[in-house]
């Protein structure tokens, strides 16, 4: 299908327009694997103070884990983190079912969204079992919050950007 700037699509708030959005894709950085692993087909990179907020989460976990191990008196294993979506150029269809954005429209809405190179999709339940000891959702959660992390929308669980401090103002 080709998405048309200005056209409207259906989202889960209702048709939507695909608004116009700057190239930023010149801009990006790839995450590294030894940070994250895409699941499916997801395109790795975003904008370099997110890809040092994902090094400080992913450091963070890793403070819980060695802390967990040392109370079970065992060895730990360091995971990564994976994730579904970071950058998405402005067009790209994504999600399914009730999450579905056709086109990305409602991703266009967001000037911190998967376009801008701001936001990644991280399914933390996946992310937090390549731990070992395997860390708590609650865990997880505080690592995220003291990368800088935070999610702007309470029913997407899985979706991350950093707090407005980390991102710069274009005004």
């Amino acid at each position: 299908m080709d998405c048309i700037v200005g056209k409207s699509y259906p989202t889960r708030l209702g048709r939507l327009h695909l608004l116009e959005r700057p190239d930023v894709s010149r801009l990006l950085v790839e995450i590294p694997e030894e940070l994250a692993l895409p699941i499916g087909d997801a395109d790795m990179r975003v904008q370099p103070r997110m890809l040092a907020c994902l090094q400080t989460w992913l450091e963070e976990m890793a403070k819980f884990c060695q802390g967990r191990a040392g109370a079970q008196n065992t060895s730990p294993t360091f995971g990564k983190l994976y994730l579904t979506s970071a950058y998405r150029a402005l067009g790209t269809t994504a999600g399914y079912g009730e999450y579905a954005d056709c086109c990305g429209a409602l991703d266009s809405q967001d000037d911190y969204g998967h376009w801008s190179g701001w936001a990644i999709d991280c399914p933390t339940r996946t992310s937090r079992e390549s731990f070992s000891p395997i860390i708590t959702i609650e865990e997880c959660r505080l690592s995220a919050e003291r990368a800088g992390l935070v999610r702007p929308f309470a029913e997407e669980w899985w979706h991350f950007r950093p707090c407005r401090e980390i991102i710069p103002d274009e005004g």
